[in-house]
């Protein structure tokens, strides 16, 4: 099950702060993406979130459920799913052919670099599926 935020909880509350860099973030990795968000800020990222309202507006109106075929693919640490809890619980009844709708346990936002082989077997298992 996926840890219930408070209301007031802002996006970093909860998260755990780690004692050294996971395996798949190196010192250079750390160093390149601070650099380039120096230089470039982080405007762009962050319209993307003052922009949600008129996201709304302008999906107004358009289909409310998927029909094609689909995963959803997750870690159980990831503060975005967190936040979306009651939206993931509800997937199946706006996701018709939800295939694979799968938590990775103990895995953050990054799926893909904390556990490439589980990831990479999922999309093979989804992949699989649809093809037989």
């Amino acid at each position: 099950a996926l840890p219930e935020k408070a209301e007031d909880d802002d996006l970093l509350s909860s998260l755990p702060y780690p004692e050294q860099l996971p395996p798949w973030l190196s010192e250079a990795d750390l160093e390149f993406y601070a650099n380039e968000f120096s230089n470039s800020t982080m405007r762009g990222p962050i319209n993307y979130y003052r922009n949600h309202d008129l996201t709304w507006e302008m999906t107004e109106g358009a289909p409310t459920e998927i029909l094609q075929p689909a995963m959803f693919l997750a870690g159980t640490n990831d503060g975005v799913v967190m936040m979306a809890a009651e939206a993931i619980k509800a997937m199946p009844h706006f996701v018709k052919d939800l295939r694979i709708n799968h938590m990775i346990e103990g895995i953050g936002h990054w799926t893909q670099q904390e556990a490439p082989n589980e990831v990479n077997n999922q999309i093979l298992a989804f992949l699989k599926d649809v093809d037989s």
